[in-house]
């Protein structure tokens, strides 16, 4: 689960996405049947929502969604924003995405991570990245 910006109670399950409104849980279309595994903010306010089928990001009016199998290699099981901007996405089986100034960069086994299984990543207060 995830409260956003404007305080609003998100609940991703494995069939979808849910808004906490007015006492009622209230599926998104857009999510149905789609596996989430995470909710999270970027610094403009934008929702992103990751899971199974990749990534989408929810900013006002505009919806974007980035496939896994097409833009995206894998589905993702975590994701945040780091303190310059850029969004790392932890993956099912292609280790860590960057996704900064609308290009990917993939880091995997081949560039020293344990494993291409990746079930979180977050930075600390020295602005040091771990997975």
């Amino acid at each position: 689960n995830y409260r956003d910006v404007e305080n609003t109670l998100w609940i991703g399950t494995d069939n979808g996405l849910f808004r906490l409104e007015n006492g009622k849980f209230i599926a998104d279309k857009r999510f149905e049947g789609k596996i989430i595994r995470s909710i999270t903010n970027d610094k403009a306010g934008a929702l992103w929502i990751g899971g199974g089928f990749g990534v989408s990001r929810i900013f006002g009016n505009n919806f974007a969604t980035m496939e896994s199998r097409k833009e995206l290699p894998s589905g993702v099981y975590w994701m945040f924003e780091d303190t310059e901007g850029c969004f790392w996405l932890a993956t099912e089986n292609e280790g860590i995405i960057q996704f900064t100034e609308g290009k990917f960069v993939n880091y995997s086994t081949a560039d020293g991570l344990l494993n291409d299984v990746s079930y979180s990543i977050f930075q600390n207060g020295q602005k040091d990245i771990w997975i």
